[in-house]
């Protein structure tokens, strides 16, 4: 299962990859108890949104949104790198 965050009529949403270029947003009462998909991850709710978005999420195509970082708001990025000479 996979779980994707999306732009929908210029407001971002999320939800879970149906296929190719087609993804089922969640539904809005679930969007309501939770602003992102950060938060959901954050109450371990992975699986309570998989659920609810299998039975009443509505399906967007390509045409109708974007998909967009999975994390559009991440607390901080760390990077680490090597330095060496060839």
């Amino acid at each position: 299962m996979g779980f994707v965050s999306l732009e929908v009529a210029g407001r971002q949403s999320y939800g879970v990859w149906q296929d190719e270029g087609r993804w089922l947003e969640a539904p809005e009462a679930f969007r309501a108890r939770f602003a992102d998909l950060k938060a959901v991850i954050a109450a371990g709710e992975l699986g309570a949104l998989a659920q609810a978005t299998r039975q009443r999420g509505v399906a967007v195509t390509k045409g109708q949104g974007r998909l967009i970082p999975v994390i559009p708001n991440p607390g901080k990025v760390i990077c680490v790198g090597l330095n060496y000479t060839t």
